[in-house]
């Protein structure tokens, strides 16, 4: 495979992953228009997806920035929680998903459908938009 197969594949995933994420926030915002009685123009679903997606990969960058100060290769909880400071609420449902995996690990329980590693790895993209699409096909 030469340099540009792995763009083309690499922008395929990208394209995946930006559509999953689109349908996603579609059905999170129909869910909420049943909720709240209110209408989201497909303009406003959009520009939230691309919204999202940027946070993303801000939260990302940062991720693999403080990953890289430790003078580590890997992203660990530490670096999510550091990337959470400033949402404190977002900080306390890190920590409470830290502290249930904790105890998960000591009763040596696992929940349903986990099983992957921490770290992200190459093919993690592609492994993020297969989960967001197997989530829809759990929704039915």
């Amino acid at each position: 495979m030469n340099f540009r197969d792995h763009d083309d594949e690499d922008s395929a995933v990208n394209e995946r992953l930006r559509a999953a994420l689109h349908y996603m926030v579609g059905k999170i915002c129909s869910n909420e228009e049943r909720i709240l009685h209110f209408s989201a123009s497909q303009q406003f679903i959009a520009a939230l997806s691309e919204l999202v997606l940027t946070h993303a990969a801000a939260m990302a960058t940062d991720l693999e920035a403080f990953a890289k100060h430790a003078k580590r290769s890997s992203i660990n909880q530490d670096d999510v929680r550091l990337t959470c400071r400033r949402n404190q609420d977002m900080l306390r449902l890190v920590n409470e998903f830290a502290n249930a995996n904790a105890r998960r690990s000591a009763t040596g329980t696992k929940p349903k459908g986990t099983g992957r590693g921490a770290a992200l790895g190459s093919g993690a993209r592609q492994k993020i938009a297969d989960d967001v699409l197997d989530l829809d096909d759990d929704d039915e």
